[in-house]
């Protein structure tokens, strides 16, 4: 029996291959320091959150770093 792409998994990736990704989409110190910090919480607490839950997670950090009107606080 064939998956369909819906049943197909997402390629894995390691925590410090994600930090790697979001540390290259950062376009200032302060979101760079914030990626090292969301990536470990995010890390901690997958294991008590439905994978759905943490990807979704992901994607809110990603989504932070791409905000070009976001400028957090150094």
């Amino acid at each position: 029996m064939q998956l369909s792409h819906r049943d197909s998994a997402i390629p894995s990736i390691t925590w410090g291959e994600l930090e790697g990704i979001f540390h290259a989409l950062a376009d200032t110190d302060a979101k760079r320091v914030m990626v090292r910090h969301l990536v470990e919480g995010t890390r901690k607490t997958a294991p008590f959150l439905p994978a759905e839950h943490t990807f979704r997670e992901i994607v809110c950090i990603a989504s932070a770093l791409m905000d070009t009107d976001f400028h957090p606080a150094d």
